[in-house]
């Protein structure tokens, strides 16, 4: 058994809420023994993220539906869709939602990455990589309209799309 999650808060003599296996080249196979329950996902994408997104939606629809995430008034500002503007990127949405409690950008066919809190500089430095970042632009209203992805050698300027809240995936 590789997946095992059980509530923190019921720890000590809880039953497993779910358990599954993950393979190598994003295939999984989860069971929720209470809701009676097995989806089995299989794919040939190594390296691929459509199994941890089809996790996250997997949780929205079927496992926990209609229940809304906090979201702490700090960050709601941010939270949302950013369209790129230019480079590699161009005419790609980037997500930027709550997981796990942090800030966290998901990068178009790369992988999610979550936030450290900003630098005094306003950097919001990858927490897998701090040598990325993200800055967010603001109007003259202190309301986020953009933001940059700086990457070494290169800096993505990104537009605002959608302001209102974006779900991802999240441990309530």
């Amino acid at each position: 058994m590789s997946v095992l999650y059980v509530p923190s808060e019921h720890l000590s003599g809880a039953k497993a809420e779910v358990i599954g296996h993950s393979g190598s080249d994003g295939t999984i196979a989860m069971a929720w023994p209470e809701l009676d329950l097995i989806i089995c996902y299989f794919t040939q994408s190594r390296n691929g993220l459509t199994a941890i997104k089809i996790q996250r939606d997997i949780d929205r629809l079927l496992i926990n539906p209609g229940k809304t995430p906090i979201i702490p008034e700090e960050y709601k500002p941010y939270v949302g869709i950013y369209q790129a503007n230019s480079g590699a990127y161009r005419g790609m949405e980037f997500t930027v939602f709550m997981f796990n409690g942090n800030l966290t950008v998901d990068i178009p066919n790369i992988l999610f990455f979550e936030l450290q809190e900003p630098t005094s500089a306003g950097f919001w430095k990858f927490t897998m990589d701090p040598s990325a970042f993200i800055t967010f632009e603001e109007d003259a209203d202190g309301i986020v309209t953009g933001m940059r992805f700086h990457e070494p050698g290169a800096t993505h300027y990104l537009t605002k799309i959608q302001t209102t809240p974006v779900y991802g995936w999240y441990l309530y």
